[in-house]
């Protein structure tokens, strides 16, 4: 009997009694020369025959002849319906603050054909060192943006989102082809990662992750050899994201594992299908080392290797920036619906793996703790941890069904969960198109394009226009948008780059933000020329009052979110002339209980002014609303009212306002109608709303 018959019949009569140098002992060969023909000719023909032999048994299966163009059709439609929950998940309002910057890079770049190596954007740290390691991520986005500009940006976000779904698709096919299994653990991952799916640099990691895992899993399970995009998707990765050291984690632990695995394999026990043989496994450490050598080819050189470490172990950024933040530490995300899916997840993994006890891959199991260990770390990594571990967990869970839809005559079985499957996703698709990705109660990610209402768009607009220049004190998250589009007529205290300001500065500005008496000593520090602030999400009634006692600072714009100072100069003179605001604010005015009888006058002006400069304020118009009823101009306070519902007719506070008016001009009938409203809007007002109409009962 020849060789090779020998080993196969040994290895079927002994399956996992052995290893490899006991079959080489046992027919006097070498250890290499039995590994080569078991690893890379015997099994790989099994893989092949086995595939083989199931086409040839569902040919033969009258069910599968029946159901196989309705079969087909279902797969087609999942995938399609699968592509198409990947877009509803990110086809959203641009909301994330780091974007701006990066526009600003890659346009600084391409016009002046120079990578950025010192900070000139603000006038606390001009000249200083900055290492622009997402480089390429600015270039890339702003090339993007001028062909759309933001929508562009958004459907780019979208279509990364797409590739790396179809490349765990793709992962999950190599070990099994089960659509049911798979499908509804890829939609599940999808679910997980779309809260830190965001308009960023980080994307490219969140998609680099889902191709690591597939060019390692095609070499291990189906012998297929597209090692060499490794190296060069590294390349990539190092100039577009810090997240490049995860990359050299997933191959540096396939490796290391995979190894030791083929090491066990050959001294110890045998496993079939999915043992890298020597020869193989040489490739594997050639390719981790090409990989990590290219890392070097950065504008930065060997730097790069130390600096995403560098940021982590700044402990002020690690418990002050949301994002960094443990998942269990952080109240914010624990309040998120984001927290609960990841705790599913883990409880999902950790019983995938016990329930496929026997099938054990210390591989697979090193990646998910990998994975687990950094999403732990900070809640950000929650997105790689899914996106990585679903093929994982797919191969994992589709051992049972082994046991039930591979047994003759549950061909049907299998096309019904199919089938319960595609429905359940194209009613997530549909929900998530009409609305949104919910964060929170009462928050969610609503679909749509333009900019979100959470960037100072009008009043850097306002900016703009009238030419405002110099330095300017800002919110952290506003001194990107602020760069981008003012940058270098302007610069900022401060913006989301946290590295270049050290933590020193970052605490000098996020004191100033917090207590008054830090605010007025960074003025005396620093020269500041204008000032953008969100009194809607900060905490700044302290300081609008320093501001106008100092009588150095005039209000000259505000919308519903923001306000814009400038200095009392003579070079503001015709500004503050024509856009001062001297008695009206939006937060300081709302703490008056009354307003004086002799500066009605001016209020009135004012109010009348921002209105006709700002159609949509609500503000000024509640001001006047109150200074009518005050009058006892009750038309005139009605139609305040009437147009605040207009502005926003789904706020029940409105409709209570104009009942209240209605019923001290005793229209008890009228009262009544914008009560009901109010309480159909907001069931939580209905208290309130009863004693008002038990009131108009009881006259």
């Amino acid at each position: 009997m020849p060789f090779k018959e020998k080993v196969k019949k040994y290895i079927q009569s002994n399956y996992g009694k052995f290893s490899i140098s006991h079959l080489a002992h046992e027919y006097g060969c070498s250890i290499s020369e039995v590994e080569d023909y078991v690893l890379e000719e015997l099994e790989p023909n099994t893989i092949l025959r086995e595939k083989e032999a199931r086409l040839t048994e569902q040919e033969k299966n009258p069910d599968v002849k029946k159901f196989l163009p309705v079969n087909k059709s279902i797969i087609a439609l999942l995938f399609i319906c699968l592509i198409t929950l990947a877009f509803a998940l990110n086809i959203s309002q641009m909301s994330n603050n780091d974007i701006w910057m990066h526009l600003k890079n890659g346009e600084l770049i391409l016009k002046s054909h120079h990578f950025l190596y010192k900070d000139t954007y603000s006038f606390r740290t001009i000249g200083m060192p900055w290492v622009n390691h997402e480089w390429l991520a600015g270039v890339i986005f702003y090339l993007v943006y001028q062909i759309g500009s933001v929508n562009a940006l958004i459907f780019f976000k979208a279509f990364l989102v797409v590739i790396l779904t179809i490349f765990m698709v793709g992962t999950c096919r190599l070990t099994r082809d089960r659509w049911a299994v798979f499908y509804p653990i890829v939609v599940f991952a999808l679910f997980n990662a779309a809260v830190r799916f965001l308009d960023r640099p980080h994307m490219f990691t969140e998609m680099f992750v889902p191709i690591f895992i597939y060019i390692l899993f095609a070499y291990k399970y189906r012998h297929k050899d597209y090692l060499i995009w490794l190296p060069l998707l590294s390349l990539l990765w190092v100039n577009i994201h810090g997240g490049f050291v995860v990359g050299m984690g997933i191959i540096t632990l396939f490796v290391l594992f995979e190894t030791i695995r083929t090491l066990l394999n050959r001294y110890y026990f045998f496993h079939q299908n999915d043992i890298l043989s020597m020869r193989r496994l040489k490739k594997l450490w050639i390719i981790w080392l090409l990989s990590g050598m290219v890392l070097s080819i950065n504008p930065h050189g060997i730097s790069i290797y130390t600096y995403p470490f560098e940021l982590t172990q700044k402990k002020i950024f690690m418990t002050q920036i949301y994002e960094w933040q443990p998942p269990f530490k952080s109240e914010t995300f624990k309040a998120s619906y984001a927290f609960y899916y990841f705790i599913i997840w883990m409880i999902l993994l950790g019983l995938s793996f016990f329930f496929d006890w026997k099938h054990f891959d210390l591989t697979n199991a090193a990646l998910c703790a990998l994975f687990l260990a950094m999403s732990l770390k900070m809640h950000r990594n929650i997105t790689t941890f899914a996106l990585a571990t679903a093929p994982i967990m797919s191969l994992n869970i589709d051992q049972f069904f082994d046991l039930i839809l591979n047994k003759k005559g549950m061909i049907k079985t299998d096309l019904l969960c199919k089938v319960t499957v595609l429905l359940i996703a194209i009613g997530l698709t549909a929900m998530t198109f009409k609305y949104g990705y919910f964060y929170r109660e009462g928050s969610r990610k609503p679909f749509g394009l333009g900019v979100a209402s959470n960037m100072p768009v009008d009043a850097v607009n306002y900016v703009k226009q009238n030419h405002i220049k110099g330095n300017c004190f800002n919110p952290y998250t506003y001194g990107t948008y602020i760069i981008h589009e003012l940058y270098p007529e302007t610069r900022v205290v401060m913006d989301s780059r946290d590295l270049p300001y050290g933590e020193s500065l970052y605490l000098e500005h996020q004191e100033a933000m917090m207590r008054v008496e830090n605010f007025e000593a960074l003025f005396h520090k620093y020269h500041i020329d204008y000032i953008v602030l969100n009194y809607q999400q900060d905490d700044l009634l302290e300081h609008f009052k320093y501001l106008k006692d100092t009588g150095e600072w005039v209000l000259v714009y505000f919308d519903d979110r923001n306000v814009v100072y400038v200095r009392n100069t003579a070079e503001n003179k015709k500004l503050i002339e024509r856009d001062g605001y001297f008695l009206l604010h939006p937060v300081l005015t709302m703490e008056k209980r009354d307003i004086e009888s002799q500066k009605i006058p001016q209020y009135i002006q004012e109010c009348k002014r921002s209105i006709q400069r700002n159609p949509s304020l609500i503000f000024p118009r509640l001001v006047l609303q109150n200074i009518y009823l005050a009058r006892g101009e009750f038309k005139e306070a009605v139609d305040m009212g009437e147009e605040m519902i207009r502005i926003e007719p789904k706020n029940a506070r409105w409709y209570i306002l104009l009942g209240e008016t209605y019923l001290r001009m005793g229209n008890n009938n009228q009262a009544r109608a914008f009560f009901q409203k109010a309480a159909e809007i907001d069931p939580a007002a209905e208290a309130y709303i009863r004693k008002k109409l038990d009131q108009i009962s009881n006259d």
